[in-house]
């Protein structure tokens, strides 16, 4: 295992890329450290009905923001860089306008239907009548949210990685900072506390604007550029749209069926298991480059079978963090929290499903550029997911909804490796064109 980790750094961090992993990963780390504490501390400090009240209007504004987003994030993250090495200064800046633009048209649009139809949303979708009010300050998280994203697409896009990793570190300490305000004055209620949320998802959007290119605003956008841009992947925007229902789809069944106080706890769960979710996303700003490195099949399969290595037995190990589950819950979030342990060992189990699934992802997306396939992926499993979550939340509450999430990403994994392993004994698996992989878009770490 030791001698693997070694090679797989070696061969991907002693390169400019690698040089930019390195900043990547030790951001994504403090952000995850950062949002670990935040949501750690709120969570104690507002009780499991509290945490359930901000967390159902924190997931109805990021499935709305993921929604309308449209996949703008990918869009400037593939096509800004593209045209920045070609030195077509205008095309680069008339993708970032674009981009800008969108955002504030749908952000708003999305924001001022959400915050009117807040009563509709709160008693009649979710029977919940009581989150109206916080959930019309979420609503204005919608537009902040979306400028949240451009603040940190435009500097990796950009290739400034040190600008990006101060952004998303400052947003994630100054969070923090916030949350102590209000509890020091007495102020901390869960409606205050999505106020300041939601102001410092504004601090990468206004924190990146002093390092723009000049002459965004004045930038000609041309008709190619819009078709282009909107037409690109449509199969990235159908997986953004996918993930930004999935990854919140337990809160609103929760929220609907078992209470508030219910979601409370599961999220309290989350926060645990999550790390794991972050483990995988830093692992993956390694694996990524290499794998859209490589351009021959042998070579694929060689490193392919290291990576699995590696991340099988990352995943193997953090599934014996389910030993110590109970103390973990208890000295983190507090005896109120207790009911919240069988759910979090199957939460671990689950997230390890995910990262034993990294490998593959990287084959589809990076090596072949099959986009198609990673959509239809997560497709899958949010219908499995979806299906779960109904039949399984009703019945058992938080564990119903966690068995549901291992059941989804067990399935899909066995699944994914099953496929993968079809189309690698295909006597020729070509690459797409290097200018056809998809770039990863990295936001936040946290929740």
């Amino acid at each position: 295992m030791k001698s693997t980790v070694e090679k797989i750094l070696k061969q991907t961090l002693w390169t400019s890329t690698g040089r930019s992993s390195i900043v990547t990963f030790i951001s994504m780390v403090a952000s995850t450290g950062f949002a670990a504490l935040y949501f750690i501390v709120l969570a104690r400090m507002l009780g499991p009905y509290g945490n359930g009240l901000f967390s159902v209007a924190l997931a109805v504004m990021m499935t709305i923001t993921g929604v309308v987003d449209f996949g703008t994030n990918f869009g400037i993250v593939n096509f800004v860089p593209k045209a920045v090495s070609e030195g077509n200064q205008r095309k680069a800046l008339a993708y970032l306008k674009l981009g800008l633009v969108s955002k504030l048209v749908l952000g708003l649009a999305a924001t001022f239907i959400i915050a009117l139809t807040t009563s509709q949303i709160s008693s009649v979708v979710l029977k919940r009548p009581e989150i109206t009010p916080i959930l019309f300050i979420s609503s204005f998280g919608i537009i902040a949210g979306l400028l949240y994203g451009y603040g940190l697409s435009v500097p990796q896009a950009l290739q400034k990685f040190a600008i990006w990793g101060g952004l998303l570190t400052g947003a994630g300490f100054f969070r923090i900072i916030t949350v102590l305000i209000l509890i020091i004055f007495g102020w901390l209620s869960a409606q205050t506390a999505m106020l300041a949320y939601l102001i410092m998802l504004l601090f990468p959007f206004f924190g990146s604007l002093p390092f723009l290119p000049k002459g965004i605003l004045k930038a000609k956008i041309q008709p190619v550029d819009i078709r282009k841009f909107f037409s690109f992947n449509r199969w990235m925007a159908l997986f953004t749209l996918t993930v930004s229902i999935t990854a919140n789809m337990d809160r609103f069944f929760l929220a609907r069926f078992s209470g508030l106080s219910e979601v409370g706890l599961y999220m309290a769960a989350t926060q645990i298991a999550g790390v794991g979710l972050n483990v995988n996303a830093a692992l993956a700003t390694v694996l990524v480059p290499k794998f859209a490195a490589i351009r021959n099949r042998d070579a694929l399969i060689r490193f392919l079978k290291k990576s699995i290595l590696l991340t099988s037995g990352l995943a193997i190990g953090g599934a014996l963090i389910t030993l110590f589950a109970g103390i973990l819950m208890e000295s983190l979030f507090g005896q109120q929290y207790i009911p919240a342990i069988s759910t979090l060992r199957i939460l671990i189990l689950s997230v390890a499903c995910v990262l034993a699934f990294l490998p593959f992802t990287c084959v589809w997306l990076y090596y072949r550029g099959d986009s198609r396939s990673f959509a239809l992926y997560y497709i899958l499993n949010g219908v499995i997911l979806f299906l779960g979550n109904l039949i399984l939340v009703p019945r058992f509450g938080a564990t119903g909804s966690a068995i549901a999430s291992l059941i989804a990403n067990a399935l899909t994994l066995f699944v994914g490796a099953g496929y993968t392993l079809m189309i690698l004994r295909k006597t020729t698996v070509a690459p797409r064109e290097k200018s056809e992989i998809i770039e990863p878009v990295i936001t936040d770490s946290g929740r």
